[in-house]
């Protein structure tokens, strides 16, 4: 499993095991640097791959083919790309940060 891969699975823990408690409020040990950047990307409300091919599904309904995060100028962008049933193939991008649909 990838170094992002098991980031995003604990902020999923964390995200569970804390509820509604808001991710800045949570005491987070200073010399503990990987539970910090993990609270951290939860409080900034990161998007995942996962959820970015969640979004590009409902509204590019069809097969996919391809997802990675990729990093264009210093921004990370969720790359999608699906093919729907009439063979057409789409390639749509979203901010990591934000979620929004990026060109």
């Amino acid at each position: 499993m990838t170094q992002r891969a098991l980031i995003h699975l604990l902020a999923f823990g964390l995200t569970l095991c804390w509820g509604a408690a808001p991710a800045a409020s949570l005491k987070v040990r200073a010399d503990n640097p990987l539970a910090a950047g993990i609270v951290a990307r939860v409080a900034k409300d990161e998007v995942s791959l996962s959820q970015a091919i969640e979004r590009a599904r409902k509204s590019f309904p069809g097969r996919l083919l391809h997802g990675e995060t990729q990093s264009r100028g210093g921004q990370r962008v969720h790359v999608v790309v699906i093919m729907n049933e009439d063979g057409l193939v789409k390639t749509l991008r979203y901010d990591a940060d934000t979620g929004r649909r990026v060109k």
